[in-house]
């Protein structure tokens, strides 16, 4: 106890009721003071205990660290070196100022005993070489491209006869003056083209409104010239029209075809007539 230092008792004042004590005591300030000084004895006991296992690094040598022998050793081997360059650097230089002691000129010519053998087999591998390449080069393809090319087209030309759409064909849009204006022309002279077509293959309108005469093919027997009947020139002159097709009884024009055909009858049966008084 005697290495006990206490503290004092207003250290203890404000907060000794919390404090928690193992061992019961009547005053919670005193037992607090006493075991705060145990503690703190003990730890300066801790601090000043010597340890009894010397851990310590072990105490340097001189002899471990400069290694006095392998020093010695690696003088030596420098040393004989040295000696051996000088010794051959004094060779070296006698030789160059005398002709030296030993003839080392060799005149010798290395000779081969097969050497014609081996030189008249490398003549016929290259002679076979050049016979494969030749005709490695001479040879005609099995396969022709032309004959394949034709093909392809061929195929292409069924194919397109056999597709359900056109081929799709890029698309050249107008993006300048000049390029509206050659379109503008190609759909003028194509629309005039379609008026041409449809007016050949429309049939022509007399003036009264009936159709013209379609010629009947010609008949078996030989029939006589006739000479055209003259028609009376109008004094107006009528402007050509476009018949429209003719409509099927189903769609409600049977009347007007029926009448059409009744005057073409009357007009051949005038003119049949007209055939006899001139006979």
């Amino acid at each position: 106890m005697a290495d006990f230092k206490y503290r004092k008792t207003f250290e203890f004042a404000e907060n000794h009721r919390s404090y928690n004590n193992i061992l019961p005591a009547s005053n919670k300030i005193l037992a607090r003071k006493t075991d705060q000084a145990r503690y703190e004895a003990h730890r300066a006991r801790v601090s000043k205990a010597k340890h009894s296992i010397d851990n310590l690094a072990p105490k340097p040598y001189m002899h471990l660290h400069v290694k006095l022998k392998k020093l010695q050793t690696e003088e030596e081997r420098l040393a004989v070196i040295e000696r051996d360059n000088r010794m051959l650097l004094e060779k070296m230089s006698h030789i160059m100022r005398t002709q030296g002691q030993v003839d080392h000129r060799n005149y010798y010519e290395h000779k081969s005993l097969n050497y014609e053998q081996r030189h008249k087999e490398m003549l016929r591998i290259t002679r076979e070489n050049q016979k494969i390449l030749d005709r490695i080069q001479a040879r005609q393809p099995i396969i022709s491209a032309e004959d394949l090319d034709e093909e392809y087209a061929q195929s292409a030309v069924y194919g397109e006869n056999l597709s359900r759409y056109p081929k799709l064909e890029p698309i050249h849009l107008a993006t300048t003056y000049g390029d509206a204006e050659t379109l503008h022309q190609n759909q003028e002279e194509s629309k005039q083209y379609e008026d041409e077509a449809l007016t050949e293959t429309q049939p022509m309108v007399e003036e009264g409104g009936g159709a013209a005469p379609v010629p009947e093919p010609a008949a078996e027997e030989p029939v006589a010239a006739v000479a055209p009947v003259p028609e009376p020139e109008p004094d107006v002159e009528a402007p050509v029209v476009a018949a429209e097709p003719a409509a099927t009884e189903g769609y409600g024009g049977g009347d007007d075809f029926e009448e059409e055909e009744e005057e073409a009858e009357e007009k051949e049966d005038s003119d049949a007539e007209y055939a006899g008084l001139e006979r």
